[in-house]
């Protein structure tokens, strides 16, 4: 490598005090994520919920689910959980997650 090049040089064109260039680590696994979690979607008076952008009724509103609807649980943040409902990803309350 010269000056941030790489090429090919016979020996014999090399200083014998040269050093060979550092080998390149080899690539590292990518993480694993936790298995998902399925939980169901349970409201009182079978309705509708807003999934949520964000982790607060502040925040957009992606859509409704609907009671019994399956959703994957992908993470928490507080007293919600960020989930996917189908193929949607958002957050619902921890209160209407049952499973």
């Amino acid at each position: 490598r010269v000056d941030g090049k790489e090429g090919y040089l016979k020996k014999i064109y090399l200083d014998g005090d040269a050093q060979a260039p550092e080998a390149t680590p080899a690539p590292t696994a990518a993480p694993t994520q936790a298995p998902e979690r399925e939980a169901t979607i349970h409201i009182e008076n079978d309705g509708t919920l807003h999934l949520r952008k964000g982790p607060s009724t502040d925040t957009e509103s992606l859509g409704y689910v609907q009671n019994g609807d399956k959703a994957a649980i992908l993470g928490e943040s507080g007293e919600w959980y960020r989930v996917r409902v189908d193929g949607k990803e958002g957050y619902l309350k921890k209160i209407y997650l049952v499973g």
